[in-house]
């Protein structure tokens, strides 16, 4: 069966957020976050020091993020809304470095004109100490410290 993702001219939804994550591939991602993210877009992710910049970099850190787990996968517990403000509860699991997992967080996504401009990752998960290594490890490859490129 296709996943179909939605038209590159569409804004974020909730409902597409919810469509990605319970079956994200890197192929959709790098289609889709393009379309949803302002080009200045700020994520903010946990256990990482500094926020990602720009809409290649927010890519590229999901790309990496499926890539460090195929099997992701994110379940919509709950949302609100608040003006430009979407909070996002949700819970998730897959494969990492160390096995399976289990996961819950929140995320915080401001939006203005229907784009992302700042997502907010807030979450627990253990799996987030391995990301951050696992990007900071890809930069040092790259031989770009501070810097993320598209893949």
């Amino acid at each position: 069966m296709e996943t179909k993702i939605a038209h590159p001219t569409a804004s974020w939804t909730i409902d597409g957020w919810a469509q990605f994550w319970a079956a994200p591939t890197v192929e959709i991602a790098s289609k889709r976050v393009p379309f949803v993210c302002s080009p200045t877009v700020l994520g903010y992710w946990p256990r990482q020091p500094e926020p990602v910049r720009g809409v290649a970099h927010y890519c590229q850190h999901i790309v990496d993020l499926l890539t460090m787990i195929p099997d992701a996968h994110l379940k919509l517990e709950e949302h609100a809304t608040n003006g430009e403000f979407v909070f996002v509860r949700w819970s998730g699991f897959g494969t990492g470095p160390d096995g399976a997992f289990e996961m819950t967080g929140v995320d915080r996504i401001w939006l203005r004109d229907g784009k992302v401009i700042e997502n907010r990752i807030m979450s627990d998960g253990s799996i987030f100490e391995c990301f951050a290594t696992y990007v900071g490890e890809r930069r040092l490859r790259r031989g770009a410290i501070g810097s993320v490129t598209a893949a």
